[in-house]
């Protein structure tokens, strides 16, 4: 019950709590910058997987990696972006408009995006089969339940937004401080009742997890150009978008790969390592917002004081 109604309710609203916090003004904003969001989103759909796929490799070399790791790790990378990012984005002085629609696109193109690239990893052997055959959870059953939880809220909150401004800004800011505290409860009920999941913050998939986090955050700065924008801006606001894109690409929506792995799989084991994300994936990204304050990498602090905040 915690798993199978919980999880899925807490997710759309989230997502019905960006969607109504977005304004036209945010979509207009990113069409002056859509080079910046189309390398955002080209990153997130494709550069995580093959990350992914490429530390399952590498692991492979010196360990014997389960089934359900490699699982939980591809169906991880499959599930970009999220609340938490935008709210890393937000603490880093980062691009708030530009990292909200990143949101926004994937949870629209997840209900068909994960369920093929799943089928495609699954014909290639590189995905667990066993326990999918007959069960037809990568047909329409799969983009309509992720449809009903990812995209449809999404849109429902962009609706109201759109007929009411103020009743939506309202309820994205109480969603937003309640979104984060729901999941994070969440997580804590999981590891007190299920003694599997919390054995995986000590094993392979704990390690395995932060090194995930780690890995792609280091990839994503050195693939994403530092002054990543085009036309007039200032170097403050150029900073911004490369800093929102490490984050948007660097973290991943552990609450969808678990959703995913419990509720459309079934299969609870699947969502231990998603889980140790969930919880160790906070260690390098704060250690990277600190860097940024205390190295002058966050604008108005340190050597960038000269430079405006982004607006």
């Amino acid at each position: 019950m915690l798993t199978q109604i919980f999880l899925p309710l807490i997710l759309a609203t989230i997502m019905f709590g960006i969607g109504a916090s977005l304004k036209p003004e945010n979509f207009r904003r990113v069409w002056q910058i859509r080079q910046v969001y189309c390398q955002g989103l080209l990153l997130q759909l494709l550069l995580v997987p093959v990350f992914a796929l490429a530390l399952i490799l590498l692991v492979r070399q010196f360990v014997v990696l389960n089934e359900s790791t490699v699982a939980g790790l591809i169906l991880l990378s499959l599930a970009p972006g999220g609340a938490t990012s935008n709210l890393f984005t937000q603490l880093a002085r980062g691009d708030l408009a530009l990292s909200v629609t990143l949101t926004a696109a994937v949870s629209v193109l997840s209900p068909v995006w994960i369920p093929s690239l799943l089928t495609l990893m699954m014909h290639a052997g590189v995905f667990p089969a066993a326990e999918m055959s007959g069960a037809g959870v990568l047909g329409r059953h799969a983009i309509l339940q992720l449809g009903m939880i990812t995209a449809l809220p999404l849109c429902l909150g962009m609706l109201l937004r759109a007929w009411s401004p103020e009743l939506g800004c309202s309820l994205s800011l109480w969603i937003k401080r309640c979104g984060s505290v729901a999941i994070a409860a969440l997580i804590v009920a999981l590891l007190l009742t299920e003694e599997g999941l919390r054995s995986a913050l000590t094993t392979v998939d704990g390690m395995l997890a932060l090194s995930f986090c780690t890995g792609l955050l280091l990839l994503t700065g050195l693939l994403v150009r530092r002054h990543s924008g085009a036309g007039p801006a200032s170097e403050a606001e150029r900073i911004a978008r490369w800093r929102t894109l490490v984050i948007e690409v660097g973290v991943q929506n552990a609450g969808v790969a678990m959703m995913v792995a419990l509720v459309l799989f079934q299969q609870p084991q699947w969502s231990a390592l998603p889980l140790a994300y969930g919880v160790l994936m906070n260690v390098p990204v704060v250690c990277l917002l600190l860097f940024w304050q205390f190295s002058g990498g966050v604008p108005g602090t340190g050597t960038l004081a000269r430079f405006r905040s982004p607006r």
